[in-house]
């Protein structure tokens, strides 16, 4: 009895480890398809990957290059005529107001307190303004190489350095909203030269739009023919027709 109670567990203990063999089989068998299922779908979406970000980089290099070519300095400053000196006539001229603001040529518009464009002109190194009101005595003078330079006049009544104020220069980079209605009309006219200037590969396409804050939107006619495209909108600020800093939209389509 106690023989065959050996025979029966040893029998048991065999069979008991087959099965065990059999279950590390079969757990290395199911590791190995779901190892060869990954590396079949990475395969194929890989391909797919790759396309997604090349199209994003082209997208980010694209945003670059246009805000570069729509954009320009953009300097401020002020001048602030001492009461006791402001004269009754319209005509003032401010003497050497470009000798002091070496960094300003005469590309300026003028802004009286109120908002209201002025008419500038230069004579020398100084700036001459046609007040609508001989009343008004501060000015922001705004500089930009994108405004047209200033044409040339006499003196009218000097207003002598000491007698006005000057303030600091402030400058800054904006859109302006002229450029980007040139970058459009190029864009329609001379789109295949627009690529090779932005150094934009013969396989992408891209399409931009602008955005102004009161809803008006600029943008070159352009089908887009792809199901697969990549966009992005990017805020900015721009300086519209009549000098004002708005907030703007700019939407870029790369396929």
């Amino acid at each position: 009895m106690k023989i065959l109670a050996k025979k029966y567990k040893y029998k048991k203990y065999y069979l008991y480890m087959g099965n065990k063999r059999g279950s590390h089989v079969g757990m290395i068998l199911s590791f190995v398809i779901f190892i060869t299922f990954i590396v079949f779908l990475y395969t194929i979406i890989r391909p797919v990957i790759n396309v997604e970000g090349d199209k994003r980089t082209t997208l980010g290099y694209i945003e670059v290059e246009i805000i570069k070519n729509v954009s320009a300095n953009f300097t401020s400053t002020s001048v602030q005529i001492n009461e006791s000196f402001n004269p009754a006539e319209n005509c003032v001229t401010f003497q050497n107001f470009f000798l002091s603001h070496q960094l300003i040529p005469p590309y300026i518009k003028i802004k009286n307190e109120n908002g209201i464009l002025e008419e500038g002109k230069s004579s020398f190194t100084n700036l001459r303004i046609e007040r609508t009101n001989p009343e008004d005595t501060f000015f922001k003078i705004y500089h930009s190489p994108e405004f047209p330079i200033l044409e040339e006049a006499n003196n009218c009544t000097m207003i002598y350095e000491g007698e006005y104020q000057q303030s600091l220069i402030k400058i800054d980079k904006y859109i302006f909203i002229e450029n980007v209605e040139i970058l459009k009309d190029y864009y329609e006219t001379n789109y295949e030269e627009l690529k090779e200037e932005f150094k934009i590969s013969p396989g992408d396409e891209f399409w931009f739009s602008f955005t102004e804050s009161s809803g008006t939107e600029i943008k070159p006619e352009q089908e887009i023919v792809s199901t697969n495209v990549y966009a992005d909108e990017i805020p900015v600020q721009y300086i519209d027709e009549n000098i004002n800093i708005q907030s703007g939209f700019i939407n870029i389509k790369v396929w």
